[in-house]
C-alpha cells in the first residue's frame, strides 16, 4: 500500500530538496521557485507512514531561460 510520494529534486550536483505528494492517486505535481536555465535532477520515493520505498530512477531536465 502506498500512502503518498516524496518528490526529490536538486540542481545537478547540489543538495536534495523534497516536496510531499500526500495522495497516492496524484499523477502530477508542481515544483515552485526553480531557477531559470538550470539543469535539475528529479526522482520520486513512495512511502507509507514511516516506511519508505526505493527511489525511482532519476531524470534530468533543464528549466527554460525565460
Amino acid at each position: 500500500y502506498i500512502q503518498g510520494y516524496r518528490l526529490l529534486y536538486r540542481p545537478v550536483g547540489g543538495s536534495w530538496s523534497q516536496q510531499e505528494v500526500k495522495a497516492a492517486t496524484e499523477r502530477s505535481a508542481v515544483i515552485a521557485n526553480l531557477l531559470k536555465g538550470t539543469e535539475y535532477e528529479i526522482k520520486i520515493r513512495p512511502y507509507f507512514n514511516e516506511f519508505q520505498g526505493m527511489d525511482s530512477r532519476s531524470l534530468t531536465f533543464r528549466t527554460p531561460e525565460e
